[in-house]
């Protein structure tokens, strides 16, 4: 195991422990409702606004020009940080794919927007020596405003999977907080399945709920005021959908991990590293 990768193991045992009475009110003041209950992905839509409504594409765009300008450390989902706080078992995630293939690290990101994770990370991987390149496959609208972008960084957009795809070998493909929008994310998955490395974060699933759910997901203005059809699952069912392969790591987030439907129902968001088994 390389000093490197020693280094970021020692930084994820503080990133677990989280006192109970901040835990509650996190829970109390959650900034994202999920509500109703729609027979089609395709209701869902039509009672949401939409993940590429223009007012979400403008603010991530704005939000990531001032962490260029570096004016801020990282955004997530238009929202500004300007303190770095890594995700560690995903950063940690990072680097121990670098460390299979030489430093090197040839990413596909799926749903990236406009770089949020590179952005985040990028310090990181730039200090352990990681020579990254970083693809995303996003809407036309997120494409069309990464071309404005004043960077010259290994960032590369792409319109859809297969094109992505084309371009490239990938070491590591990323779903973070993706899968649950999309209207088929298990047949995605398999059409990744020959890229070695898959790593899923920032994804909810039921806690005691058996069933799947068709849900409208509602962000708070204070964000970016926006609504979308989210797919919750029941627990471990991305674990058991994901095809063939060894988990390496897998995590709950510490602070931002738990919400409730406005039902009570408890939704606990997951992430995992996997290796595919004909890859090793």
């Amino acid at each position: 195991m390389t000093f490197f990768f020693k280094k970021i193991l020692k930084q994820i045992l503080p990133y677990g422990i989280v006192k109970s009475r901040e835990r509650k009110l996190i829970l109390k003041n959650q900034c994202i409702h999920f509500t109703g209950k729609y027979s089609s992905w395709s209701a869902a839509i039509e009672a949401s606004e939409g993940y590429d409504a223009q007012n979400i594409i403008d603010k991530v765009k704005n939000a990531t020009l001032q962490v260029i300008a570096g004016e801020a450390a990282y955004e997530r989902d238009s929202y500004l940080f300007y303190k770095p706080d890594y995700h560690w078992p995903f950063l940690t995630s990072l680097l121990y794919v670098a460390t299979q293939n030489k430093r090197k690290l040839n990413i596909l990101d799926f749903g990236g927007a406009l770089g949020s994770s590179y952005w985040q990370n990028k310090k990181i991987l730039k200090e352990n020596e990681v020579q990254c390149t970083w693809h995303i496959v996003e809407q036309e609208a997120f494409i069309k405003a990464s071309r404005t972008l004043p960077h010259a960084e290994p960032l590369f957009f792409h319109h859809t999977l297969e094109e992505a795809l084309a371009t490239s070998d990938f070491h590591l493909i990323i779903f973070s907080s993706v899968l649950q929008y999309l209207a088929d994310g298990v047949n995605l998955l398999k059409r990744t399945s020959d890229i070695p490395w898959l790593l899923i974060d920032r994804t909810p699933e039921f806690s005691d709920v058996s069933q799947d759910r068709i849900m409208i997901q509602s962000v708070s203005p204070e964000i970016c005021a926006s609504s979308y059809p989210i797919h919750i699952f029941p627990k471990n069912y991305w674990k058991n959908n994901c095809g063939p392969g060894k988990i390496i790591f897998e995590w709950t987030p510490a602070t931002d991990g738990i919400y409730y439907t406005s039902k009570n129902e408890r939704i606990q968001y997951t992430g995992f590293l996997l290796r595919r088994p004909y890859h090793e």
